[in-house]
């Protein structure tokens, strides 16, 4: 039993960070299926991506713990209440779609997250509801009531939600990994590279120059690293933009030789 939740967790932690990561490296202009990343490096990538979710639930629950019962009292002592609360799974997504039309790039995550959250409320309720109504006059009346197969159900459904909700989360935080290295990539260190070969590096504020004598006849100044993985040096050129990325990749080798330097 311990070996199936050790494999289920490291199979959602190596999820969480390979989108986190993906999102970042195609942001940047390339695959992350290029770096050739480890299980360990992509896991390592998850624990970013899952820091912010994890604070929230674990403050959430704790806030659900303290106030439970006062809920439970409030809303048993008013089943309409509660039996309308049923139908958040419909109106929070729906609310959420009206919000965020004036932040359509809110929309990504206001879905699932509304979803999720929605189907909690809309859980809770019907079990709630089941629970405090009250019985029938009329023996002939078929009333719904929350059995425990149904509960099965939701919570795979709420796991499955908030799985997604993670995921759109763990991209959005790659995204602005990305974004934040871009905004600083000035203030990054500097590459030159020495080479026997004309390696063609042009750019825009890639600076080259061609010696007629030496080993190393061209040298590349102005790129800026961006990660070393299973022997390649992605660099990035020193004006990338958006609508216009340039990441170049390096294989290690004989006759090149780097150099790191602050601008």
């Amino acid at each position: 039993m311990i070996g199936a939740e050790v494999t289920l967790l490291t199979a959602l932690l190596y999820y969480f960070g390979l989108t986190r990561n993906q999102a970042e490296a195609e942001y940047l202009g390339f695959f992350r299926s290029h770096l050739s990343a480890s299980v360990q490096r992509e896991m390592l990538g998850s624990v970013p991506a899952l820091i912010t979710p994890l604070l929230l639930l674990t403050t959430a629950t704790l806030v659900w713990q303290l106030s439970s019962a006062a809920v439970e009292r409030f809303l048993a002592a008013r089943p309409r209440l509660c039996l309308s609360l049923t139908t958040a799974i419909v109106v929070l997504p729906l609310s959420a779609w009206a919000i965020t039309r004036l932040l359509p790039q809110w929309w990504e995550l206001g879905l699932p997250l509304s979803l999720a959250t929605g189907a909690i409320i809309s859980c809770y309720a019907g079990r709630l509801w089941t629970r405090t109504r009250p019985p029938s006059e009329d023996p002939d009346t078929h009333q719904f009531s929350w059995t425990a197969s149904a509960s099965m159900a939701a919570a795979g459904v709420v796991v499955v939600l908030m799985f997604w909700t993670m995921g759109v989360l763990a991209s959005i935080q790659g995204r602005s990994a990305a974004q934040d290295f871009v905004a600083g990539l000035a203030d990054q260190p500097s590459v030159t590279v020495f080479s026997e070969e004309d390696l063609q590096l042009n750019a825009a504020g890639v600076r080259v120059a061609h010696f007629g004598s030496g080993r190393y006849r061209f040298r590349y100044q102005g790129l800026k690293p961006y990660t070393y993985s299973s022997g390649n040096l992605f660099l990035l050129a020193p004006t990338w933009r958006y609508d216009n990325p340039r990441v170049f990749v390096l294989k290690e080798q004989d006759g090149m030789r780097i150099e790191y330097g602050w601008p």
